[in-house]
């Protein structure tokens, strides 16, 4: 199996590093959510254009965003 993100070898769709940025682009997300308000698809935005995001936070969240954020649906977290 190959991530989905970089085609990278994986024992699952997403490799290791990606899997973590996809898990704290969902904490995150949560705490955003309470504070304001904020839809998925705006939160990945801001984080995919946000300069300080890190580089695996951005690809996952660009990936999100051009599969409407189904593309992940399918990993075992």
């Amino acid at each position: 199996m190959r991530c989905v993100v970089c085609n990278k070898e994986s024992e699952d769709v997403l490799c290791m590093s990606h899997k973590r940025a996809y898990e704290n682009l969902l904490q995150k997300f949560e705490e955003w959510k309470r504070a304001t308000d904020v839809s998925w698809e705006a939160y990945l935005g801001e984080v995919a254009r946000n300069p300080h995001s890190g580089r695996w936070v951005i690809e996952v969240a660009v990936a999100l965003i051009k599969n409407q954020g189904k593309i992940l649906s399918e990993a075992r977290l």
